[in-house]
């Protein structure tokens, strides 16, 4: 709380004029950056937006040299955004998947909205899918999971943003499959009020992009994802 006393006396001598009270930092929000020195404050003089990623192994960034590289950091360092990371590999809309911690996306909901849904300009965005194909999740989990994913997302941000990506494939062609769970996503995503962004396949036929496992982007291929999106966000999100 002593920093957001120090930004807006600074505010007050550069502008010459009465300091203007920021809107209130709920506790949850000012007990994260008690955890968090190094992180940027949600409630700076400029109201910076604050971004939650909630997904899979991409959203983590596995395969790249450094988290600082991976897709989600690389676009909230060019769009100006301070972000939530909620990515863990081998997840889904219905599935945990099969590594230690895992759950899927509905049960992370609160870890992902936790610093975003008291933020001055809350965004959250969905990446992932992929994983429900190669665990063979059950279409009626599948489906369930997808619908509460959205639903809780924003009773939980009911200020947010929310965007949806169509799921990610790697330089393999993605099974038709895919396009089925991106049809639900975008179904439930709107009904939400929230957007859907249709990437398409960007990663095909670019064996370059992939890392020695196969799988995931390295870091030449988490760029190319981070502009890719970036280029295909609302410009004013």
């Amino acid at each position: 709380m002593k920093r957001f006393a120090v930004l807006a006396a600074a505010a007050l001598v550069l502008s010459g004029c009465a300091a203007q009270t920021p809107p209130p930092v709920s506790d949850k929000v000012a007990a994260y950056y008690t955890d968090h020195a190094t992180a940027t404050p949600l409630q700076t003089a400029n109201y910076v937006p604050a971004v939650g990623f909630l997904g899979d192994s991409y959203t983590a960034g596995d395969g790249a040299s450094d988290r600082a590289v991976r897709w989600t950091s690389l676009l909230s360092t060019k769009r100006g955004w301070v972000e939530t990371i909620a990515g863990f590999g081998g997840t889904g809309y219905g599935t945990a998947g099969r590594l230690a911690g895992g759950q899927p996306y509905d049960a992370r909901v609160d870890l992902v909205t936790a610093t975003v849904a008291d933020a001055a300009k809350p965004i959250l965005i969905v990446s992932g899918g992929r994983n429900d194909i190669t665990e063979h999740t059950p279409a009626a989990d599948l489906a369930a999971g997808i619908t509460k994913t959205y639903t809780d997302l924003r009773k939980a941000a009911p200020k947010a943003k929310i965007i949806a990506l169509s799921p990610l494939w790697d330089d393999d062609e993605a099974p038709a499959s895919l396009d089925a769970i991106g049809i639900q996503v975008k179904a439930a995503v709107e009904k939400v009020g929230g957007q859907y962004i249709d990437l398409g396949q960007p990663l095909a036929g670019h064996p370059e992009l992939i890392g020695d496992d196969g799988v995931h982007p390295n870091d030449a291929g988490y760029k190319f994802l981070a502009d890719k999106i970036n280029a295909a966000l609302p410009k004013n999100l």
